[in-house]
């Protein structure tokens, strides 16, 4: 929520500001050197368009390839109709029978979630794909499947169309 508060604050009452502009900049620099934001490039500038002078600045004169501004208000939307507890889920499933023996005379089933964070080594807090595929391992184990006479779906239906590439 207090990410939301952030943005809100920059793009809707930037004009407002009577304030000290050093508080806000120090609140800016601040919430961008969070851990969270380790292998993230990011930069701030916000203009006063009628003196035309730069107020607001972070890094401003660092050069990065520009993001599209459009998805901010997607993230937004995002958090206003998923909410801030919102996680998303991959469900690893079987279909078939487990003989005694411990082997599944069936499919292993992973049904994606979505979660644009997954296997990412950009993102503090998430699993590495290494670790969601030892944790996959173990959700198999766990249910007393060692051996798999059948196939590895990969359940992407969540997506309405098929990858460009």
């Amino acid at each position: 929520m207090k990410h939301y508060k952030l943005i809100i604050l920059l793009f809707f009452t930037v004009n407002l500001i009577s304030q000290d502009l050093g508080k806000i900049n120090a609140s800016i620099e601040r919430y961008f050197n969070k851990g969270i934001f380790t292998s993230t490039n990011a930069s701030v500038s916000v203009f006063d368009i009628s003196s035309q002078e730069e107020i607001i600045a972070y890094r401003s004169q660092k050069n990065l390839v520009p993001a599209s501004s459009l998805k901010l208000f997607i993230n937004l939307i995002a958090l206003q109709v998923l909410g801030p507890n919102f996680t998303y889920e991959t469900t690893v499933a079987y279909s078939g029978k487990i003989r005694s023996d411990g082997t599944l005379e069936g499919d292993i089933i992973i049904v994606g979630g979505g979660d644009p964070s997954l296997g990412s080594k950009k993102i503090k807090g998430t699993y590495s794909m290494d670790q969601f595929l030892e944790l996959v391992c173990n959700k198999i184990l766990s249910v007393g499947i060692n051996c798999i006479k059948g196939n590895l779906i990969i359940d992407e239906s969540i997506f309405d169309s098929y990858p460009v590439a």
